[in-house]
């Protein structure tokens, strides 16, 4: 039985409205970042500055509201879930801050294909150390992205190999906190967890923009429109949206969406920055695309894995 049986029509396109809402705010992240940085905003300042809305949203919502309260079999946040979600949300800090200082060296259109590519090579080989089985599909598909992943970049000594360790160091961290929660997280409250993991991220990137010095510096509309859209939009509007499309359609569907949201991340730095990419480089985007939407061919099983991974998002 499909998730689409039974439920109203209706509902089911809500979810997928949902769905494509978020996916378009994610892909604005690294476009909207990137350009804050090459307007003079610093990368800790940025990050940091994105986790104080989100903590503040997320606060006021579990405040006023019930939506952090366990329902059915959730099980109440006790102290091991606490002290779990505050460490993965370090992970998740650190992933971001990455993230961001990789921005400062590569496009964005090159850092998220990068990280689409390598993130499932570390979650394969992260699930596999867990003795989960990984299926050919899964082999193949990771074949054909690193064969992407070598157009894109080139490794020819012209890509700058700063921005590569940063982002392959943020795929990394992404991949692991990704699993911790499907291995520790699942059985508590989604509405709690998230806010116990941006709180903990926050740590991390405070920690760094004080150490840093403390920048304050906001490079006008283009500084305050990255902070608004990344810490309001992405950190909370677009997982309030997940979270309802999750409900209508199942996290399996919003899986698919992957490709689309990178091919959306590709197509406003070219519009936004100005970003040029290559024919060699459009093939290597080709097929990581490819490598990406093959997930709808995958066995019953990857694709339990998968709805697993996806009813968490990770992009905070």
């Amino acid at each position: 039985m499909t998730i689409a049986e039974g439920i109203p029509s209706h509902f089911y396109r809500q979810g997928w409205l949902f769905a494509l809402l978020a996916t378009v705010i994610y892909s604005t992240n690294a476009p909207v970042a990137r350009g804050a940085i090459l307007a003079g905003m610093d990368p800790n300042t940025l990050v940091f500055g994105r986790f104080v809305l989100g903590n503040l949203l997320f606060a006021l919502t579990l405040g006023l509201t019930t939506m952090g309260q366990p329902r059915g079999t959730q099980r109440p946040f006790d102290r091991r879930a606490v002290a779990i979600g505050l460490g993965t949300g370090v992970i998740n800090g650190l992933m971001l801050l990455a993230g961001a200082w990789g921005l400062t060296a590569l496009s964005a259109s090159i850092a998220t294909l990068l990280s689409i590519a390598l993130t499932p090579l570390f979650i394969m080989g992260l699930l596999r150390l867990r003795g989960e089985r990984i299926h050919s599909w899964d082999l193949l598909r990771l074949v054909i992205g690193l064969t992407g992943l070598y157009f894109l970049l080139g490794f020819d000594g012209t890509a700058n190999r700063w921005g590569i360790l940063m982002t392959a160091v943020s795929a990394f961290l992404y991949a692991l906190h990704m699993v911790l929660v499907q291995w520790f997280l699942r059985p508590y409250n989604t509405w709690t967890v998230t806010a116990t993991l941006i709180f903990g991220a926050s740590l991390p990137a405070g920690l760094l923009w004080w150490r840093m010095g403390a920048s304050l510096y906001v490079p006008g509309a283009v500084g305050w429109l990255a902070l608004l859209l990344q810490g309001i939009a992405a950190t909370y509007i677009a997982r309030i949206l997940i979270y309802e499309a999750v409900n209508r359609i199942g996290s399996a569907q919003i899986a698919l969406l992957t490709p689309l949201e990178a091919a959306l991340t590709v197509l406003w730095s070219v519009l936004w920055l100005a970003e040029v990419i290559t024919p060699r480089q459009s093939g290597g985007i080709a097929l990581i695309l490819v490598s990406t939407a093959l997930a709808a061919r995958l066995p019953r099983a990857s694709w339990h894995r998968i709805r697993k991974l996806a009813t968490w998002p990770g992009r905070t």
